[in-house]
């Protein structure tokens, strides 16, 4: 039968007593905010630099690591947050900037770009419609405004000054996105290529070349393209219209001549094929019925994909080749500490990675990385009142309801349940 996947999160806070009962959890510890969002290490492995979650906005904090000393900080003002970031130099980063309304809303990416050194100073908005902010109060100061959309491409480490950047209209502009050569100190850019449709993203290889554009036009019927290295014209892949899978590209390998395509099915089904680029040959490495990868796991510092995680059923990593060393080196990360590993970032030799550690009991530790060692250093948590031996794990379960549709519940059970006895409980979908 066909089965719709819809996870619902169900938490008993209650104990087995009874309704009348006060809980017994500590609901101080899942009501405050974690202390720290992200974290990444810079590409000589001097500095980290972390998002600080705080009331009414996302600061950025840098530390250098010899001395724990803090070196330089960003506090944008209300209501606006620092959604991403990228070192794009040992001293450089280039922050995604943002802004909320409510307090549980997700920030919303307003497409600017600030730039930030590391060793102290004040920063610049080099992409973004706000320079006139500084006389309302704002930190934000940058070039003249332009009504664009800015998100980082490539960081081009092998370039220092400069970083691959997609820019798009805002408004009812008739022109249609590109990828630009963006200088991270002056902000001037350089058109690298132009989109054939209207709404895309692009995509580019290991050496900062863009090959990949996917997306659409007003007809909503997504396409992809390539192009090859040195090339102006784009080769259409995959029309939607052909057979109604919509595809898209997540990258390619270290030479460029192999490239991975996510094409998801009418029928929700979610592949991974490889796509050798010198004949079009196509074959499959992974697939999911019902299940779409929810991130890319890369090869860092070159963003080589290697494989994806999967939340459906269970959280999985899947590699493209489980042979790699860089998938080998993922796995022994993912068998040395306990749950989910993500390498954030890495020094440019790959000598040092940091990585994050997270599972249904711990939202994330995060650790320093020595290759050559093979050893893991605790460096901090995204939440310190989280006590991983104090919570309890998450099982997923099945239930057919009265419809006949299967759905999946990821359930977390109190120490004092007792299987089979009804319990009160809360239940979050999404």
């Amino acid at each position: 039968m066909h089965k719709v996947f819809a996870r619902v999160v169900c938490v008993l806070l209650l104990t087995a007593a009874g309704w009348g009962q006060a809980a017994t959890v500590d609901l101080d510890i899942f009501l405050t905010r974690d202390s720290i969002a992200e974290v990444q290490l810079s590409p000589s492995g001097e500095y980290i630099a972390a998002s600080l979650p705080q009331e009414d906005r996302t600061a950025l904090v840098v530390i250098r690591l010899a001395d724990k000393t803090r070196t330089n900080v960003f506090m944008p003002p209300s209501k606006n947050h620092v959604v991403d970031f990228d070192w794009v130099s040992d001293d450089r980063l280039l922050l995604s900037l943002g802004e909320k309304i409510g307090a549980l809303e997700q920030p919303y990416m307003t497409g600017e770009l600030y730039s930030l050194s590391a060793s102290g100073g004040q920063g610049q908005l080099l992409v973004g419609y706000r320079t006139e902010d500084e006389r309302r109060g704002s930190r934000i100061q940058g070039r003249q405004p332009e009504w664009v959309r800015a998100r980082l491409i490539n960081p081009l480490h092998a370039d220092p000054r400069h970083v691959l950047v997609q820019i798009t209209q805002m408004g009812e502009s008739s022109e249609f996105p590109h990828a630009a050569r963006m200088d991270v100190r002056s902000g001037k850019r350089q058109l690298v290529a132009r989109s054939p449709l209207r709404s895309a993203s692009f995509t580019a290889d290991a050496q900062g070349n863009v090959r990949f554009v996917f997306g659409s036009n007003d007809d909503n019927v997504q396409k992809l393209y390539h192009r090859a290295v040195g090339q102006d014209q784009w080769q259409l892949v995959h029309d939607q219209a052909s057979n109604g899978d919509r595809q898209r590209a997540l990258g390619l390998n270290h030479d460029g001549t192999v490239a991975y395509l996510e094409v998801s099915a009418g029928n929700g089904d979610t592949r991974v094929e490889a796509w050798h680029v010198a004949d079009g040959r196509r074959e499959v490495l992974l697939q999911r019925s019902l299940a779409a990868p929810v991130s890319v796991i890369h090869d860092l510092p070159h963003w080589v994909p290697i494989g994806v995680r999967y939340d459906v059923p269970t959280a999985e990593s899947v590699y493209f080749d489980a042979q790699s060393e860089a998938a080998r080196r993922h796995q022994r990360l993912s068998a040395a500490l306990d749950g989910q590993v993500q390498v954030t970032s890495a020094t440019a030799d790959a000598g040092t990675l940091l990585v994050r550690s997270r599972s249904d009991r711990n939202p994330g530790d995060y650790y320093l990385y020595d290759e050559a060692t093979r050893n893991a250093a605790y460096l901090m948590s995204r939440a310190e009142k989280v006590d991983p031996e104090a919570m309890r794990p998450t099982k997923v379960e099945m239930v057919r309801m009265r419809d006949g549709v299967e759905i999946q519940l990821l359930v977390t059970t109190p120490a004092a349940h007792a299987p089979g006895k009804p319990q009160p409980m809360v239940v979050l979908p999404h």
